[in-house]
């Protein structure tokens, strides 16, 4: 509820985790496999890439720690965390 929608870095990848632990990025699900090789590239190619990791509350915490975990696997430290404003916050809610 106090969260505010951080600045947008230049180049920044956002990792969105869904409620059932999918992960999408730049709207293509991928699986787990899939986002390690693609942050590989992105390591290899951007050393030090900002990368936001963005998920609900109702998104299981195992989720969340799975993509850290490929994050710390790759050496990307520059990460930043948001959630989604759930709609009874962003209507106004009762």
């Amino acid at each position: 509820e106090t969260g505010q929608a951080p600045e947008r870095l230049p180049g920044e990848i956002i990792i969105n985790i869904t409620e059932d632990g999918s992960k999408v990025v730049n709207n293509q699900p991928l699986s787990n496999s899939q986002l390690d090789a693609l942050l590989t590239r992105i390591v290899n190619l951007f050393p030090g890439q900002p990368i936001l990791i963005r998920a609900d509350k109702n998104t299981a915490y195992e989720h969340v720690i799975l993509v850290l975990d490929l994050c710390r696997k790759q050496d990307l430290f520059n990460i930043s965390f948001a959630t989604t404003a759930s709609e009874e916050s962003s209507t106004g809610g009762s």
